[in-house]
């Protein structure tokens, strides 16, 4: 059996069910108001509605497997789980696992700058936790070496950050929250004359002819590598390049954000600087008429696709 491998199965043996279960309910108690259902779109949809309304400067993030990976495995034992989950979580957004020590530390404390200034934070829930409790049974079945112990360390080292450094979003919610969004962004959007959008799809003018905005300044990046199978490698340079353009025209501005793991330090640089930042994440791909996750079935797509007579099913991860 390989190093990594053991590992693995030391590290699900450590964090069962049962363990992640009492993180969640740790970092639910670190919010003001926290529901992970899967019927909150309303009640966060209110609140962006309100700060827009009001142009307070705002931040709505996801975290999930992808940052348990580089946030996670603090023991010395889990070295080499560590390496190959993150040399793994790299490649599959940048299409390259060759970055510097000195760079991946540079996400990983830019995922913790974007927590740290999260107004909404979405968090691995009750649904992830349910898959995890299955893979229990046979540890040796298909590991996903990568994306299970990610989401376990989705919670148990989420957990430990928000309580060491004392972060209190003002809600806490499901990670799907975009994907719940999606039945509330007219509702969101109505009325707004100003969007910036952060993503690798030029979608200005279809945003403008659904929702009648005025303006739509799109900052186009690489799209995944395991979306697009032509990941590129624009961090630091472009992502430094496009942190330093970020000049929100007013108090207020909306951002909408689909760049990853690099969203959430983007997002507190834009709340930061007076604007509103939403990570929206695979929600943009369905926007541009593209399936790329599993629930992103041909009636999903069809339904929210600002091209509605376009349904590609590029993906089912």
């Amino acid at each position: 059996m390989s190093t990594v491998l053991e590992q693995y199965l030391d590290h699900s043996r450590r964090y069962p069910a049962e363990v992640l279960e009492e993180a969640l309910n740790g970092i639910l108690a670190c919010a003001d108001w926290s529901d992970i259902s899967w019927d909150t779109g309303p009640e966060v949809a209110r609140r962006i509605k309100a700060a827009i309304k009001t142009r307070r400067p705002f931040s709505m993030i996801r975290v999930g497997d992808g940052t348990g990976n580089f946030l996670g495995y603090t023991d010395p034992a889990y070295a080499e789980l560590k390496a190959v989950a993150q040399d793994t979580i790299l490649q599959m957004t940048f299409g390259t696992s060759e970055f510097s020590v000195d760079e991946v530390g540079k996400i990983r404390d830019g995922l913790i700058v974007g927590m740290a200034s999260a107004d909404i934070l979405g968090v691995s829930d009750l649904f992830r936790l349910g898959r995890l409790k299955m893979i229990d049974r046979d540890l040796h079945e298909n590991p996903d070496l990568r994306g299970y112990s990610g989401s376990r360390e989705s919670y148990v080292a989420v957990h430990d950050l928000l309580v060491s450094r004392a972060i209190r979003p003002a809600a806490i919610v499901t990670n799907h929250i975009h994907r719940f969004l999606a039945l509330h962004i007219d509702d969101i959007l109505e009325g707004v004359e100003s969007v910036c959008v952060i993503g690798p799809y030029d979608l200005g003018d279809r945003l403008k002819t659904r929702h009648g905005i005025e303006a739509v300044t799109t900052y186009l990046i690489p799209n995944q590598n395991s979306t697009s199978g032509e990941g590129e490698r624009w961090f630091p340079d472009l992502y430094q390049n496009l942190s330093d353009q970020i000049d929100p025209a007013r108090d207020g501005q909306v951002y909408l954000i689909a760049a990853g793991l690099l969203a959430k330090p983007l997002a507190a640089q834009i709340k930061a600087r007076g604007g509103i930042a939403l990570d929206i994440g695979s929600l943009i791909d369905v926007w541009a008429g593209r399936a790329v996750r599993k629930y992103h079935d041909e009636e999903f797509v069809r339904n929210h696709s600002l091209q509605a007579d376009c349904v590609q099913m590029a993906a089912t991860s």
